[in-house]
């Protein structure tokens, strides 16, 4: 198992990989052209978060635990005067 530290608030090498994954193999009408973040992007397609070699869960990061650490990032963020950063519209494209 991989050890986390206070950084790990912004995600992991695993969720990253995952919500990578997840983008590249999907149909390209689902996900193409859209703005995604990995915790988020795990959630919503309910995707498991599988160690670095895809084989084992990685424990504490998997959707149903995700919810409580993106309130994390999003209060910390917040506290630095960008609230609703993950999801307020973008504009100005």
């Amino acid at each position: 198992m991989t050890s986390y530290g206070p950084s790990a608030v912004i995600g992991t090498t695993e969720t990253m990989a995952e919500a990578a994954l997840a983008l590249c193999t999907a149909e390209a009408a689902a996900l193409t052209g859209r703005i995604a973040f990995s915790l988020q992007l795990q959630v919503e397609l309910k995707r498991p978060v599988l160690d670095l070699h895809g084989e084992h869960p990685v424990e504490g990061w998997q959707p149903q635990d995700l919810p409580e650490i993106i309130a994390r990032q999003e209060q910390s963020v917040a506290s630095r005067g960008w609230p609703n950063a993950y999801t307020r519209e973008i504009t100005g494209w």
